[in-house]
Parts: structure tokens; C-alpha cells; sequence
């Protein structure tokens, strides 16, 4: 699977999840500046690509991975 594909939680497969259905569980700013968000179907738990997600990968490239 891609990178950045299981919760960090407890390692499901996440679910994309429509912007506007987590408009009321995300800070206003993370709302007004992203546009693609995922969900752990266990536990609940939201994702969104931001900076951290960019710095992950650029380490992850510089591994080789």
C-alpha cells in the first residue's frame, strides 16, 4: 500500500472521508486550508496531508524507501 495509508494508532486501512462531513471534529484553519482528509474506521481518527506529512516522505526518499 502507499505511504501514509494506516492509522498510526492501531494500523487499519484508512477511508477517505469528505471535507465537509469533518468540518465540526478539525480546527477552523486545518478546515479552511485542506481540501483531502482521511479516517481510521477503528478508532476514529483523522488525517490530512500537511507539512509533517511532506517532511516524513522527504526523509523516507532519503532512506530509500
Amino acid at each position: 500500500k502507499e505511504p501514509f495509508s494506516r492509522c498510526v494508532e492501531c494500523n487499519a486501512l484508512l477511508e477517505p472521508m469528505a471535507k465537509e462531513a469533518v468540518k465540526e471534529r478539525v480546527p477552523p484553519y486545518v478546515f479552511s486550508t485542506q481540501e483531502r482528509f482521511s479516517c481510521c474506521p477503528q478508532c476514529r481518527r483523522l488525517y490530512w496531508p500537511a507539512t509533517h506529512q511532506q517532511r516524513m516522505a522527504e526523509e523516507l526518499k532519503a532512506l530509500g524507501v
